[in-house]
Order: structure tokens, then sequence, then C-alpha cells
């Protein structure tokens, strides 16, 4: 997608993203649209006058709360607003909002026409709070805003605000005024509608268009030396669930989660990401307006946010490349951290992506059980009709954390490596090479699938710096378990990636549609980045080695 942003603010949209796989042909178009209006916009924000504006500010700005509450002046400032408890609810979308009056006193010597432009923060140009024209106010008089409606403004914080987590809703009172001449004529020139908002689910209707305060009347005047000039005043709403997931993403997520146009932004918004090597792990980030709150997160759904969301990212990748390879198969990969390594690293199915269109649903630190229990790539598959199927799993069940499972504790020193592993290693084989099995038959049933692909992993080296190995997912709970001599634990390792290696290649050779790809001594000791993981060289080997495969059919 191209959209616009804040600096330093990447995953909060302005205006509504262009999607690439929509406007692939016309996006500059639109995006020079945009951009024009985000232009006139700034061009009235910043406008002064230089050479002949007032000695000072002639026009004194005041706000207040209710007919009972104090005046507050506002000149030339920014003034916060807490929403009120209740919401307002319209067409039963309940919006956060805060009603407020305004008024504006002539505090020169002269009379003033006076225009006041809502610059508001989804770059619309109004001219409302003085009934779209120029008053004409006499020294110490003074007009209420929105007289027409009975005096009251309304700030709203419209709903995609609040999905994409602003920490407030914002708009701008930019006051043009003379001491000379009735410019009602031009306001017609001032004013601009807004830009689209950011995409939204359908199911969810834009009721409000947000903060927009509006009023207004006026004449001419004597001869005086002619002045012009301008003041700004900033009116915020705060949102007190700025980093908490709002309640309509909670009750609405397969909504939210299955639009890959907005679950990337909802990870990024809400979610600190932090990958450990197997897993992304994802914690809300801290509600900064309202401290203890930032844990309600996503109430009952029990799934690695980071991982989840980043799914839909990879979708859009997908339906990208299959319109620029129109003549490439499509393949689907299913995998863990050797198929998706989140960060810093290229991984194998980047580099296979550079030659195929490929629909990507590994994750880090998955397992083939949880791609038996989720069922995706079976779905996936009878959904987009791949060619080909590429799946990396088990390595973390025998090189992995898990490796603690299956081993005996305090065993010794120079034994066989099989005398290191427990009475659970004989079922540990047999449960991968089923849930290997399982796949292959399922996916037999999908005719659009030529073939799959499977590997067995390198050998993880044990004579690795100390550093390494406390970072590390094998060594440290080998050496915890008593396995403390490297050369034992190179033995065992070698040992543990051979039988799953052979276990694997003899399941395949009972399948015609299934191949076997061998990766051990693929990787040169300087192509690891970590313990378990090739560097970018080291991945490059890999997934060679699924692109010659694919392009022997």
């Amino acid at each position: 997608m191209i959209y616009l942003t804040q600096r330093d603010d990447e995953f909060r949209p302005l205006a509504e993203q262009i999607d690439l796989l929509v406007h692939e042909n016309d996006y500059l178009y639109v995006l020079k649209n945009q951009l024009v209006a985000v232009s006139r916009w700034h061009h009235f924000h910043t406008l002064t006058n230089p050479d002949n504006e007032f000695d000072e500010v002639p026009l004194k700005v005041e706000l207040r709360l209710g007919k009972e509450k104090p005046f507050e002046e506002i000149t030339g400032k920014s003034f916060e607003l807490n929403p009120k408890s209740n919401r307002l609810s319209i067409n039963e979308e309940p919006l956060m909002y805060r009603n407020f009056e305004v008024k504006i006193t002539n505090i020169s010597d002269h009379e003033l026409h006076v225009a006041v432009l809502v610059l508001n923060s989804d770059f619309s140009i109004t001219t409302t709070p003085l009934n779209d024209q120029v008053i004409k106010l006499g020294p110490g008089e003074s007009k209420f805003f929105n007289e027409h409606k009975n005096s009251v403004s309304k700030i709203i914080f419209d709903q995609y605000k609040e999905i994409y987590n602003w920490k407030s809703e914002w708009f701008h009172y930019k006051f043009i005024f003379n001491n000379y001449e009735d410019f009602t004529t031009s306001l017609a020139d001032f004013r601009q509608e807004a830009l689209k908002n950011p995409i939204l689910p359908v199911f969810l209707k834009r009721r409000f268009r947000g903060a927009k305060s509006e009023g207004g009347s006026y004449e001419e005047k004597e001869d005086v030396v002619e002045r012009w000039g301008t003041s700004i005043s900033t009116i915020h709403l705060k949102n007190p669930g700025y980093n908490i997931v709002p309640d309509k993403v909670n009750r609405n997520w397969k909504n939210f989660s299955s639009d890959n146009r907005i679950a990337p932004f909802i990870g990024q918004l809400y979610y600190d990401s932090r990958f450990d090597g197997l897993v992304i792990r994802s914690q809300s980030k801290t509600n900064r307006l309202e401290e203890g709150r930032a844990d309600r997160g996503l109430g009952e759904i029990k799934v690695n946010v980071g991982n989840f969301l980043d799914n839909a990212r990879r979708r859009r990748i997908f339906e990208r490349a299959k319109r620029k390879m129109p003549g490439k198969p499509v393949v689907i990969a299913e995998g863990d951290s050797w198929f998706l390594y989140p960060f810093l690293v290229k991984d194998t199915i980047d580099y296979v992506m550079e030659d195929f269109p490929v629909r990507s649903i590994a994750a880090a630190g998955d397992t083939l059980e949880n791609y038996k229990n989720s069922n995706q790539l079976l779905t996936e598959t009878a959904d987009i009709r791949p060619e080909f199927v590429l799946i990396s799993g088990g390595g973390n069940d025998i090189i992995g954390p898990e490796i603690v499972d299956i081993l005996k504790k305090n065993a010794g020193k120079g034994l066989l490596p099989q005398e290191y592993l427990n009475e659970k290693y004989p079922e540990r084989r047999k449960k991968l090479i089923e849930l290997y099995s399982y796949f292959f038959e399922e996916l037999r049933k999908h005719h659009s699938v030529k073939h799959i692909f499977v590997h067995g992993y390198d050998y993880v080296r044990a004579d690795q710096p100390e550093e390494v190995i406390q970072k590390g997912w094998v060594n440290k709970y080998m050496i915890e378990y008593g396995i403390k001599n490297a050369g034992d634990r190179e033995r065992l390792i070698r040992y543990l990636v051979d039988n799953f290696n052979s276990d694997l290649e003899e399941l395949v050779s009972k399948y015609d549609h299934v191949s076997y790809l061998n990766m051990r001594g693929l990787v040169n000791e300087n192509e690891w980045y970590d313990e378990i993981h090739p560097n970018d060289a080291g991945f490059g080997k890999v997934g060679s080695q699924f692109i010659n495969a694919i392009k022997q059919f």
C-alpha cells in the first residue's frame, strides 16, 4: 500500500490507503489528489502576513464546557478536552464526544472583519462556525460560534481514529481577520472536502466525520491603515483507550484479522513485537493516559498476535506476486522459522518468492501439531489451488527447546547418543512421521497440487561461543541436563538430525507426489546467523534447493 502518515508514525494512516492491488495502474493519480489536498490544507495552516500584520492579535478566543462553567482563553493555544464518560450513540455506533462553546471578542480599537477556517484532521477545511460567512465585530463586540445551532460546538472521536489508535482527535481554528474589507466571496475558495478515511471493514459504516465545530455573519469598514492577520487555536479530544484494542475490534475480531488491508496496521499500532529466534512474542503497548489498562489485549483470542496479524501482510505480498508473475505456478508454504525468520535475515521463502508467487503461512516457532490443529494449510490449499506445496516442520521437536522432553537428566559423559535419550524419543519420532503422513494423504485429495516438497534440517553446531549458547535453543538445554562436553552434544545432534532425515526420506519414498530435500552439510560454518538459523547466504542455499526442485516440474 501507499499511504500518508505523520513523520515517524508510519502505521497510523491519515487518509485512505492506496491499495496497489486495486489501483495498480492509477495509483499516481490517486496519490497526486491526496497530496494536493494536503498541500492546500498546509497552506492555510501556515498562512501569515509578514508585511502588514497587526502588532498584537486583535481577537480574543475563549472556550467553556457549559453555560455554568467559566471561560478559558485559548487564543493562539492548544486546549485538551476529555470525552464525556457516556458516549454519543448514532445508529447504534457509540462515539466519544464533547460539547463546548467558543466565543470570540474584538479587543482592538477598530472594527474587524473575521472569518474562521476549521482545519480538520481528515484534511477537510470548513467555515461553518460563523455560518459560512465573514462577520463584522465592532470594538469590544463578541460573537459565539454556531449561534445558528444554539451556540453549541461538538468534537467527535471518529471510529476510524479509535480503530487506528489515535492518541487524540484534533482540529485547528484558523482565524483570518482584517480592518478594511468583507471577503465573504473568497470563503468558498478556502473550503475543501475531506480525504477519504483509512480503510475499515465493510461492516463498519462511517457515521460521523469527526470534529466539525461551526457558526456566523458580517459587513464592511471605514478607511483606516489596512492590515490583515491570522491566529490559530487547536482543540484536542483525548482518547482514553489509547493503546488499548477497541471493544469493536475485539467483538469483530474475525472481520479485522481477515481483512489483509487492515490487520497489519492493528498489529503494529497496539503491540510491541520481539522475536526470540523461534517465536514472535507480542506485548500490549502501554496506555500512557490510563496506566494499568494496557493488559486488556485481545480478550479470549488464543493466538500469537505477531505471527497472526503478519499473515495478512504476507497474503497481500502473494496477491501482488501473482499479478507480477502471471505465468508462474502458485506455491503455498507452511513452516517454522526456517521458512519465516521475521527480522534481519533473508529466509528460505524470501528467496523462493523471487521466482514464484508464494502464499506463505509459515510462522516462527510453529510445529507440525499446530499445522494440523489450525487446518490452515488444507483450507488455503482449497482456496488458492496451488500447484506446489512446501512444508518445513519438526525442527522444534528435535533440535529446539522441546529437546528437554526427550533427554535423560545427568546421564553421564562419553555415552552413545541414544543413551542420552529417554523413553519418549521413539514416540516423538513416530508422531512426527504420522503428522507428515497425514498431510501427504490429505493434500493428495487436492487435484491442483502437482507436488509436495519437504526437507530435513542441517546439523546444528555444538562448539559455539558461550554467548551464542546462552542465547540459543539447543546446547544450553543439553548442558542443563548434564551434557557439558561439546563432542557429546555434537554426536547427539547429528544422531537426532540423521534420524529425522532418514525417517522423512523413508516416508517420502512411499509417495509419488512428494519429494524429500536433504539439507545436511549444506550450510557452511560461516553461514549461520545464530545457533539454529542460517544467515542470508545459508538460507540462500536452502531456498535454491526448493527453487531448483520446483523447476524440475
